[in-house]
C-alpha cells in the first residue's frame, strides 16, 4: 500500500528512482531511509522527523534564513507563520493569518496578533488596535506618528490579505493596514501571495493605488527564501484546496510493526505504537477539521477520535468532527462516537442500506447521517467534504478504506 502511494505521489515521499524504502521508529524520532544504487555507487539519504508534540513548524534547514538583501525579513515572516499556526484546525475554510509589527531600528516587537477561527477579528485589525494602544501609552513613541517616508515600524504578514469580498459589518484588512501608515509604518512584508486567483494581488494593488504606499514599500518574499517556504508550509492545506478546486488536504496515519503488520492477530491495532506516537496522533487530530475511520475500525476499536492530553483530558474545547465511512451502514447502535456532547459525529453511507430504524436512532443522538443516492463512491465522499469547507482531514482507517482513499487522491501526505 505504501509502495503504491509513493509511486502515485512522488512529490510527497520524494523517493529516488529505483530506491527501496525502509522505515523504523525509535523512542526519540521517526526515520525514513532511502537506499539506492546510482552509477554503481551506493547512496543513502535519511530524513528525520521529530515526534515532538510542541506546536511548531519544521522547515528544511538548507534554506537561507535571511533575505537576499541581508535583512532579517525572513526571520520575522517565519515568526508570523508560527503565530498563524496557532489557529490550526479552527480556521477552516479560511487561511491561517498572523501579523507582527516590529520597530525598524531596534527590531523589537511592538505587537502581534493572529486570526482565531471563523468570524474572528482580523489579525491586521487587532494589530492596528494594539499599535494604537502602544503609541498612546508612551509619549516618546507617540511623537513618532508620521508618514511612511520617515516611518519607524515594519509590518510582517505570512500571507497577502484577502481583498475583493465585501462582508457586512466586517472591516477590511487593507483599511487597517492603511491606517497603520499614518502611525509610522514604513514597510509591509508579505510571506506569499494569496493562492486563490480571485484575490491574488488585489490587496497589494489596493494598498498602492488607494492606501498611500509606494510599490517599494510592499515587499513579497522571493520564492526560494525561508520566509516564503514557511508561508507556504503553514497554509499547505489551503494551497492544496485552491489547487484541487476545494478538496481538503488529506493526511493518512499508518502504523506498522517490524514484521509488516498493522494489527495483532485478533485484529486489534490500538497498541501497535507507543505513547509518543499517540501524542503525535492527538496533535494531528487537533490540527485537522475531521478525523476519518471506516466501519471496521469503529466496530473493532470503538474509538473516541478526540484530541487528548496524557491524563485523558481534552486538549481544548475545539474538537475535530468524527467521520465514519460505511457503505453498508454496518455500525453498532452503541458506540463512544455517538456521544456528540464532546464533538460532532458524521456517518456517511449509502441511501440503500435498508436500516432506517438505525439511522433514526443515531439522528436522535445528534449524529449527522449523510446518505448518498446511488453507488457509494469516494468521489461523493470527497465532494461532501469539499462542500463542508474542510481544509485538512486526518485518516485513521485501516487498509480496506485506505486503499480506495489513496487511489481517489483523498490522501496527499502520510
Amino acid at each position: 500500500l505504501l509502495d503504491r502511494s509513493m509511486m502515485a505521489h512522488p512529490h510527497v515521499f520524494s523517493r529516488p528512482p529505483g530506491a527501496t524504502m525502509i522505515s523504523f521508529s525509535s523512542s526519540s524520532s521517526k526515520k525514513v531511509v532511502f537506499k539506492c544504487h546510482h552509477r554503481g555507487k551506493r547512496r543513502t539519504r535519511r530524513r528525520e522527523r521529530s515526534s515532538s508534540i510542541r506546536r511548531r513548524l519544521v522547515f528544511p534547514d538548507s534554506v537561507c534564513c535571511v533575505s537576499n538583501d541581508g535583512s532579517d525579513d525572513d526571520e520575522w515572516v517565519e515568526r508570523a507563520c508560527v503565530l498563524a499556526d496557532s489557529s490550526a484546525g479552527e480556521c477552516a475554510p479560511h487561511p491561517k493569518f498572523a501579523c507582527v509589527i516590529v520597530h525598524s531600528k531596534t527590531r523589537d516587537i511592538l505587537c502581534e496578533a493572529f486570526q482565531f477561527g471563523q468570524a474572528g477579528e482580523k489579525c491586521e485589525r487587532q494589530a492596528e488596535r494594539k499599535l494604537r494602544e502602544v503609541l498612546s501609552s508612551s509619549s516618546s513613541l507617540a511623537k513618532k506618528e508620521t508618514t511612511t517616508e520617515t516611518g519607524e515600524y515594519d509590518v510582517y504578514l505570512n500571507m497577502e490579505p484577502v481583498h475583493g469580498i465585501e462582508v457586512s459589518g466586517e472591516t477590511r484588512s487593507v483599511d487597517a493596514l492603511t491606517r497603520m501608515r499614518s502611525r509610522g509604518v514604513r514597510r509591509i512584508v508579505i510571506g506569499t501571495m494569496h493562492p486563490n486567483e480571485k484575490f491574488r494581488g488585489n490587496a497589494i494593488k489596493e494598498l498602492v493605488e488607494r492606501g498611500g504606499f509606494k510599490k517599494e514599500q510592499i515587499v513579497v518574499c522571493k520564492t526560494n527564501t525561508r520566509g516564503a517556504m514557511c508561508a507556504r508550509k503553514v497554509n499547505e492545506a489551503l494551497l492544496y484546496r485552491c489547487a484541487t478546486g476545494g478538496y481538503p488536504h488529506g493526511v493518512y496515519k499508518y502504523a506498522m510493526t517490524l514484521d509488516g503488520k498493522i494489527a495483532s492477530s485478533s485484529g486489534k491495532s490500538k497498541w501497535v505504537t507507543g505513547p509518543e506516537s499517540r501524542e503525535t496522533v492527538f496533535h494531528e487530530r487537533a490540527r485537522s477539521d475531521a478525523v476519518i475511520v471506516g466501519g471496521g475500525t469503529l466496530r473493532t476499536d470503538d474509538p473516541r477520535l478526540t484530541s487528548r492530553n496524557g491524563d485523558g483530558t481534552l486538549t481544548h474545547a475545539y474538537q475535530p468532527a468524527r467521520v465514519v465511512l460505511s457503505r453498508s451502514f454496518d455500525v453498532p447502535e452503541d458506540a463512544r462516537l455517538w456521544d456528540t456532547s464532546v464533538a460532532s459525529t458524521i456517518v456517511m453511507t449509502s441511501a440503500s442500506h435498508g436500516k432506517p430504524a438505525l439511522a433514526k436512532i443515531l439522528r436522535d443522538k445528534g449524529v449527522d447521517v449523510v446518505e448518498f443516492e446511488g453507488e457509494f463512491t469516494m468521489d461523493k465522499v470527497l465532494d461532501e467534504m469539499r462542500q463542508r469547507g474542510w481544509l485538512q482531514t486526518f485518516w485513521e482507517c485501516g487498509g480496506t478504506l485506505a486503499a480506495p482513499a489513496i487511489t481517489a487522491g483523498a490522501v496527499s501526505r502520510g
